[in-house]
């Protein structure tokens, strides 16, 4: 009979296994910089159809890891599942995130369902040491940021 009088539990086992030299990652300066990558991920023909959320993991040289997509939703919203995310982030041993998403309609203006899950996500890294740097959000013509807005 097994010592541990028989409670197995799973273990979850990590490797950090770069696939690139870190040299060769993107390097992201500023808000600008972030939305040019974020862009070059999304798909333009649905930009004004439905939202999607994606989230950019950073290491602490400002090096991009990784741009995963998070969240397609509908017309006006969807559903964000943040434990998905920290999980992807400490497994990519990343120090900060930048968080975007688009507003089919075109308007740039944070709702107060924005403002609330920023709030949330901040204070998530906050507690995992994972900082967020900012949340884009994008349009057909254009973005805003969450930290030159002064809402981070």
């Amino acid at each position: 009979m097994n010592k541990n009088n028989g409670l197995l539990v799973p273990d979850i086992k990590v490797r950090f296994h770069p696939k690139v030299r870190m040299v060769d990652l993107h390097k992201i300066g500023d808000a600008k910089s972030a939305y040019a990558l974020f862009k070059e991920k999304w798909n333009m023909d649905t930009i004004a159809l439905r939202e999607e959320f994606r989230v950019m993991y950073i290491n602490q040289a400002s090096r991009v890891l990784g741009i995963d997509l998070l969240a397609i939703g509908g017309i006006n919203s969807a559903h964000l599942d943040t434990r998905i995310m920290w999980a992807t982030a400490l497994k990519k041993a990343a120090t900060a995130i930048i968080v975007a998403h688009n507003h089919p309609s075109g308007n740039l203006e944070p709702s107060m369902n924005d403002r609330l899950s920023t709030r949330t996500i901040k204070e998530g890294g906050d507690i995992l040491g994972i900082k967020l740097l900012d949340h884009l959000i994008l349009a057909e013509d254009g973005f805003i940021s969450f930290a030159e807005q002064g809402l981070l």
